[in-house]
């Protein structure tokens, strides 16, 4: 019995043997170009179109990765367990359980040795892991910065030099992988006017972009800098010091809130707040309870429990009589009061006062979100209502339209919120491509235009972004290419078809047959 059931399983393991490879030896890609010619016949295994980069493009024989050109040539053969697509002119590729990065000709620029490295990387430095252990790969320049670091190094976009802990202190490294600043500090901050905080047994310093630290760390309680200045508490007093570390403000307030926004840095003195400019002169004396940060050039300041709103000169704008306020834009802010909300400008004349419990969001220039129980809708500046609450998030920007979302489906609002279409679409696309954005109603694809517009009716079973002129949509079990007119240009006939990319797109003639 027992000799059996062994046989039948190793039965069962040869048909699923052989059902893979004839599924396998149907399963063929190639390429066709923009008139529906088959310029690579279907041969590859697999094409893998997000494999695609810079004239290369990934392809699968054999179970092992390479790389071939736009005629079907190999230009690098199978042999990878796994790869991504070229960027920057290299390629992250997998070998057994190790990664590293080739270059176009299939040279090993990075060894593959690496336990994990960066896969879809737009920056020029990619992440290295090994052994728990974090470097760094230059591609643009083939360099290694094989620190063996705690935890990922990050640099921010454009900017030379980055922090990296190391046994559990932090250093700065360049994009040369030079370690400007051995790892000697317990914490680090990100760069504030040039200047990043650092952290020895206690005491606080100052490094540059350079990796000079610019100010000893023997300082206590020091901020980041902000406007050209840094605030240092001494003997419970707060001052300011310069980017240089020479105090330019003596210590003489009892707090600072926030940092300078707009030229301006609230400061505190007998439990009443100013503004203190960048200079250090108190320019907005001594008088509320609490200041935010200026924004759009205005600053919502607190007296006796309630909100008002002042200028940079200290110019009342409206009185505090307010239990909260917004500022919208330059010239309109919201407010609560007495259980009411509503829309008043800088002149303190009130657009809008409802007992309706609104919040108001900036979508645009002359176009608010208005939220009332959870639910979303539009409103404009001077207050009329387009289109009540109803959406269940703020609407989302697409092309020039907005969709809204509603239970599981859309409505389309023109550029001014207004209702262009009724709740019907169950997806969008999520960015507009060549002017159209695929929509689907009951099922069905079809495209609106950046107007909201239905230009090509929903008839598709399924459908991809424009690229280079032509869509790819689905019909069945088939798929094609329309033009933006919504022509059929290349027939409805392949059982998988993908976007166009540098005049050609990859083709599967097979279907799988189930």
């Amino acid at each position: 019995m027992t000799k059996k059931i062994s046989y039948s399983l190793i039965a069962i393991a040869i048909i699923a043997i052989v059902i893979i490879l004839t599924i396998q030896q149907k399963y063929k890609y190639g390429f066709i170009d923009k008139t529906g010619k088959i310029v690579v016949k279907a041969k590859f295994g697999y094409l893998n179109p997000s494999k695609y980069g810079e004239g290369l493009w990934g392809v699968a024989n054999g179970g092992k990765y390479g790389f071939i050109n736009a005629k079907g040539e190999f230009v690098i053969k199978p042999q990878y367990d796994l790869s991504t697509g070229f960027i920057g002119g290299v390629a992250a590729v997998k070998k057994g359980e190790k990664w590293g990065y080739i270059d176009k000709t299939g040279k090993e620029v990075c060894p593959i040795v690496y336990d994990k490295v960066d896969v879809l990387v737009h920056s020029p430095m990619c992440m290295l892991q090994k052994d728990k252990k974090y470097g760094l790969f230059n591609r643009q320049t083939n360099t290694f910065i094989d620190l063996k670091t705690d935890k990922p190094i990050f640099f921010e976009p454009n900017k030379p030099i980055a922090p990296f802990v190391k046994n559990g202190l932090y250093g700065f490294v360049n994009r040369q992988g030079k370690v400007l600043i051995q790892p000697t500090y317990d914490k680090v901050t990100f760069f504030y006017d040039g200047l990043a905080r650092v952290e020895k047994a206690g005491f606080y310093g100052f490094v540059n972009r350079q990796g000079k630290e610019v100010i000893p760390a023997k300082l206590k309680n020091v901020y980041t800098f902000s406007g050209g200045l840094a605030a240092l508490k001494k003997d419970s007093l707060y001052g300011f010091m310069d980017t240089t570390g020479k105090m330019v403000v003596n210590p003489q307030f009892t707090n600072v809130a926030g940092s300078f926004a707009e030229g301006l840095q609230a400061v505190q003195k007998d439990k009443l707040y100013g503004l203190m400019d960048t200079t250090g002169k108190v320019v907005i004396d001594y008088q509320f309870d609490k200041v935010e940060d200026f924004y759009k050039g205005i600053g919502l300041v607190k007296k006796g429990g309630y909100w008002g709103a002042i200028d940079k000169t200290g110019k009342l704008l409206m009185p505090a009589q307010y239990d909260k306020l917004k500022v919208l834009t330059t010239q309109l802010l919201s407010f609560e009061k007495d259980k009411k909300t509503g829309l008043i400008d800088i002149k303190g004349k009130e657009i809008l006062n409802t007992p309706q419990a609104y919040r108001f969001a900036l979508l645009q220039p002359e176009i608010l979100v208005v939220t009332l129980n959870d639910k979303h809708g539009i409103m404009d500046t001077h207050g009329k209502m387009i289109t009540p609450p109803q959406f269940d998030k703020a609407p989302q920007k697409v092309g020039n339209v907005y969709f809204a979302p509603q239970g599981e489906r859309y409505a389309i609002l023109d550029s001014m919120g207004k209702k262009i279409s009724d709740t019907i679409y169950s997806t969008h696309q999520d960015e507009a491509k060549e002017g159209l954005i695929y929509v689907e109603k009951l099922g069905k694809y079809g495209f609106v235009d950046t107007q909201g517009r239905l230009v090509i009716d929903c008839q598709y079973n399924l459908a991809y972004p424009f690229s280079e002129g032509l869509a790819v949509v689905k019909k069945g079990d088939k798929y094609g290419y329309i033009d933006k007119n919504g022509k059929v240009v290349i027939p409805i006939k392949y059982a998988q078809a993908f976007s166009f990319q540098d005049g050609i797109a990859i083709f599967r003639h097979e279907y799988w047959g189930w």
